[in-house]
């Protein structure tokens, strides 16, 4: 009994190391396709042309880009 309970504890340390480790470009690289994926969905779901979904995909991933780069752009340690 005593070592499953400390299987769990050091999956638990593996599961907190990975998400720290994800910075915020990480998840900025993450919703770029991410976007993507919606929008063509949401274009088929709406029964607009895909261009409509890859338009509004492109605006939202442009935003996040302009974050990452000029807003908040990444500093050097």
């Amino acid at each position: 009994m005593t070592r499953s309970a400390d299987s769990d504890r050091d999956s638990d340390r593996a599961t907190t190391t990975l998400v720290s480790g994800v910075t915020r470009y990480d998840l900025l690289l993450a919703v770029v396709p991410a976007v993507f994926v919606v929008g063509v969905v949401a274009s088929h779901l709406a029964a607009l042309p895909p261009r409509a979904g890859l338009a509004g995909a492109s605006l939202v991933a442009l935003l996040a880009v302009v974050d990452g780069l000029f807003r908040n752009p990444p500093l050097s340690e």
